[in-house]
């Protein structure tokens, strides 16, 4: 599960060009499977590339989770 800040969909070239959800949910197909520290280096690693030298208009914040099985339906717990 991976939560971002909108400035991470948003981040910008030089040139105009956005990074947009379309290219970030790409990238996160493409780490699927690894681990959360993992995806989340690798999502800010492609930003960073795409961005450049452009200046950074906001925080990026990214999030990754890895939910793990096995107490589905056990009442009592959160």
């Amino acid at each position: 599960m991976t939560f971002y800040t909108d400035s991470v969909s948003e981040a910008f070239k030089l040139q105009g060009l956005c990074y947009g959800q379309e290219r970030l949910l790409a990238g996160a197909g493409a780490l699927a499977g690894r681990s959360a520290p993992a995806i989340k280096a690798g999502l800010l690693q492609e930003v960073r590339a795409f961005a450049g030298s452009a200046p950074q208009s906001d925080d990026r914040t990214i999030l990754a989770l890895r939910v793990r099985g096995g107490s589905a339906g056990k009442e009592g717990r959160a």
